[in-house]
């Protein structure tokens, strides 16, 4: 079985059909310089997001990407376009702003609107988490939704070109008297032909599979220095229609379907399964579950049911046994966090930039690459306008900051991501200080306690959803809790309870 949205063979590339805005977008020939130019290198969501902020600063942005776009179709060479994506509080504020109007676009596409503590029946590290209305609210939708609005979006701009069905195969660089390298455009290759495309700035946003350490060393550079953490989770994915049950019983039946989302954690060291529960567009569940230390779920549609049975509580199981799968189970393993540190070079050259995955790329689990993906875009534009000499940016001096400040956008979430893949034992990479670890330790009891105060639950996820910086799970209202549970010699000793529905 396929998706609903899967791709039929008639189907024609969006570069060779027309745009939103009527006008005609053929593959353009390989292009002279032309002044003001940016390339962006990947139309993934941090390429997308940067050629829209790029828009503003040039006269022509030029986004090359590997695979072919096709209109309401999944991006074929998104490794995670099955499993479950969550586009964070903080992220859609970002492209609301970017895109005024796009929840609207995405309410009126079928996304549904999830509040994160009142919709969303969540299991913590002790029992069910509180359920009351807080205001941390998204539009829940499958990935491919979400990058094809954006492309829409981007395709009404008269100065942003896609090209597509090519590869990149490596920079163009010039190098003046005193040794100092300015990249100056990218070298392509459609089937067997190459020819080069110019630009002042250019943006690598290719992802995990990035080659810019590769393109670097062939001009004589080094390597960036790489740190990564690796909790050896994978996970599947399977797609299933919304029971009739579920509406009907949504409203009447206040116990077992009272819940737009299902959420249950794992619990560290002792319980690696996860799972979640999705609503997207068209009347369907995404369901996603996980297993860390190489507890891999596999593809088969009878294991999977079985994984969700193995769960510290069954209400994943018992929502979709009798669902019917509108796609077959989709598994993924590449989950490792991975920071290449180009902050750290102390060469690089001017006219090029990185963000995104290929620079810091995150457990998946945790869903904070799309708004970091938009929080890194946003800082570039911001760096741009800061070095505007007249009415152009100092390409070089934004370059520069740019890359050495890109950390403090990547190094909350990092902490988040990699605080909790190190509570695993399994966990392969560099151990935690012990000053981490005294951390682990506190957040360990601050979620261990948000079943009982609802206030340390909505402050959690506020946190979680990068809304509010992590500062305030040190409030008064959460320390004073914390402390007493080590007083009273607290050692996590809350109990799963049973599944009564909607947790109140």
């Amino acid at each position: 079985m396929v998706f609903s949205y899967s791709l039929p063979f008639q189907s024609v590339p969006e570069n060779l059909t027309s745009s939103p805005s009527g006008r005609d977008r053929p593959v353009p020939s390989p292009p002279s310089q032309i002044p003001g130019q940016a390339v962006v290198l990947g139309a993934s969501i941090a390429g997308l997001l940067t050629a829209r902020e790029l828009a503003d600063r040039f006269s022509q942005v030029v986004v090359i990407e590997r695979d072919h776009l096709y209109p309401d179709a999944p991006r074929p060479g998104v490794p995670q376009t099955d499993h479950v994506h969550v586009l964070l509080a903080k992220g859609l504020e970002v492209l609301e702003g970017l895109f005024p109007g796009l929840t609207e676009e995405l309410a009126a596409a079928g996304s549904p609107e999830v509040d994160w503590t009142a919709d969303c029946q969540m299991m913590g590290f002790g029992g069910w988490n509180p359920r009351f209305e807080s205001g941390l609210t998204t539009r829940t939708c499958s990935r491919s939704l979400l990058e094809n609005l954006i492309r829409k979006r981007l395709r009404t701009w008269n100065n942003i070109e896609f090209v597509t069905g090519v590869s990149v195969s490596g920079l163009l660089l010039k190098r003046d008297s005193r040794n100092r390298d300015q990249v100056t455009g990218v070298t392509v290759k459609r089937d067997t032909h190459p020819y080069s495309i110019s630009g002042e700035l250019v943006v690598d946003a290719t992802g995990r599979r990035s080659l810019l350490p590769q393109w670097l060393e062939e001009w004589g550079y080094k390597a960036p220095q790489e740190t990564t953490i690796d909790a050896r989770l994978g996970y599947a994915s399977q797609w299933f229609e919304i029971p009739s049950e579920y509406h009907h019983h949504q409203s009447s039946d206040g116990d077992r379907w009272n819940w737009k989302s299902l959420l249950i954690w794992a619990k560290p060291p002792y319980q690696s399964r996860a799972g979640v529960l999705y609503p997207v567009e068209g009347n369907r569940w995404v369901v996603t579950l996980s297993g860390t230390g190489g507890d891999y779920p596999n593809a088969q549609n009878q294991d999977f049911l079985k994984f969700a049975r193995s769960l510290r509580n069954r209400a994943i199981y018992q929502a979709i046994r009798h669902a019917v799968p509108v796609s077959p189970v989709k598994v993924y393993r590449g989950t490792a966090n991975r920071w290449r540190h180009y902050e750290k070079m102390d060469r690089f050259p001017s006219g090029l930039v990185a963000l995104g995955d290929g620079v810091c790329a995150f457990n998946p689990l945790y869903g904070q690459g799309m708004t970091v993906a938009a929080l890194s875009a946003q800082r570039l534009g911001q760096w741009l306008d800061k070095t505007c000499q007249g009415d152009r940016p100092n390409l070089t001096r934004a370059g520069d900051r740019f890359r050495k400040t890109l950390g403090s956008v990547l190094q909350l979430p990092w902490l988040m991501a990699t605080g909790e893949d190190l509570r695993w034992p399994k966990t392969q990479g560099e151990q935690p200080h012990w000053w981490m670890r005294a951390l682990q330790r506190y957040l360990k009891e601050v979620l261990t306690l948000t079943d009982q105060f609802p206030n340390i639950h909505k402050r959690v996820w506020h946190v979680q959803h990068m809304a509010n910086h992590p500062v305030s799970l040190f409030h008064p209202a959460v320390l004073g809790p914390v402390v007493g549970n080590f007083l009273a010699g607290s050692q996590n000793s809350a109990q799963t309870l049973p599944y009564r529905g909607s947790g109140r």
